[in-house]
């Protein structure tokens, strides 16, 4: 990175859709790949704010309100021209970042975390309208696979020579300071054990249903765990407790940080990544499934529902497809046999086909180019 002055650094404004957002892997890799170009960033989020203790002092965060009377108070251009980039995610906050990248004359980059093509997204109304025309006007969209750019490019309106940057939604390097074993001891699970991990929301279309009726299983030898990312409903909640005590399953409903959250996720030995609903957004998911660009950076292979952008999963051989929830129990076995090769290639894949570092660094070239 260069050894510039504060004063003399471009600034960039990011918008994210909430506060909880902040440190996100995709998110992560956008801000790194700002501050290797040379930008300071300030990062705009609802609710109330804290001091950020993740990146060096370059990155702020700040508090906005995703309400008209908020952008009415605030859209005085001198305020914004200070910004030279302005970035925001799918699909109200790129609302916010479209409107005040045109009042300041600055350039816009739309970060395609979602592409709400089937399903309601935070944007209602005329928000849905400003929400396209800041995609629309974005020199560049990050995206987390090209696989979804036609979604995108649908979902927008973008015409064909609209440029997509991809960066997954990866770190872009493995988590410093795992130790898998340690993490293991604290949570009570035994060295030997071996441990399916279902981590991300729990719910229908997440592998829930199917990873429970696992543990009925006569001949499902493995601990299930259970890494919600937060308390779900009262019920599930309750009951996920209840199993945790009678059969072989650990449940963390805690939230936690991203970072920590993955080194949670190290005590699995493989994961599981279902998108079970029919929505055209969920079956093509490739690399924007966090789940999964996790437990690969973390070496785990997985057994993951069948779609073509998981195809690679079976090319690198770092895990198992499934069409049927039959097929699950034998596909853990058939990592277990042959684990430490599924394992080694789950590390090639994410050197040979994830790539997060080198896009981070094709990423950062692009926000260069802005301003040449």
């Amino acid at each position: 990175m260069k050894t510039s002055s504060r004063n003399t650094k471009r600034r960039a404004a990011y918008f994210l859709a909430r506060p909880d957002y902040f440190g996100r892997p995709l998110d992560d890799g956008v801000i790194r790949a700002l501050l290797k170009a040379d930008f300071m960033v300030d990062v705009f989020v609802p609710g109330e704010v804290c001091q950020q203790t993740i990146y060096p002092s370059d990155v702020n965060l700040l508090q906005v309100d995703y309400r008209i009377d908020w952008l009415w108070k605030h859209i005085n251009p001198g305020r914004w021209r200070k910004y030279h980039l302005f970035l925001g995610t799918c699909d109200l906050p790129m609302a916010f970042a479209g409107i005040l990248a045109g009042i300041s004359m600055r350039p816009a980059v739309t970060v395609c975390d979602e592409v709400y093509l089937e399903r309601q997204g935070p944007a209602v109304r005329y928000w849905k309208f400003l929400s396209k025309m800041g995609m629309k006007r974005s020199k560049f969209t990050i995206i987390p696979d090209l696989c979804r750019t036609k979604l995108q490019r649908h979902k927008a309106r973008l015409n064909d020579k609209h440029m997509f940057v991809p960066y997954p939604c990866s770190f872009p390097i493995p988590v410093e300071g795992v130790n898998a074993k340690a993490v293991r001891r604290a949570l009570g699970i035994g060295e030997q054990e071996f441990v399916v991990s279902l981590i991300g929301g729990f719910h229908q279309f997440s592998g829930a249903p199917e990873a429970l009726r696992l543990l009925d299983k006569e001949d499902a030898d493995f601990c299930l765990m259970i890494q919600t990312g937060g308390v779900p409903e009262i019920v599930t909640h309750e009951l996920l407790k209840k199993l945790a005590l009678h059969y072989r399953a650990c449940y963390l409903p805690e939230r936690v940080g991203w970072r920590e959250a993955a080194e949670l996720a190290s005590a699995g030995d493989a994961g599981l990544v279902f998108y079970n609903s029919p929505l055209l957004d969920d079956q093509t998911v490739g690399l924007s499934s966090q789940k999964l660009c996790t437990f690969l950076l973390l070496g785990k292979p997985v057994v993951a529902s069948w779609q073509a952008s998981f195809e690679f999963i079976e090319q690198f051989e770092c895990g198992v497809l499934i069409k049927k929830e039959s097929d699950i129990l034998g596909a853990i076995n058939r990592i277990r046999q042959n684990y430490a090769t599924y394992a080694e290639n789950a590390v090639r894949c994410v050197e040979e086909y994830v790539q997060p570092m080198h896009k981070l660094n094709a990423l950062s070239d692009k926000f260069r180019e802005l301003y040449p």
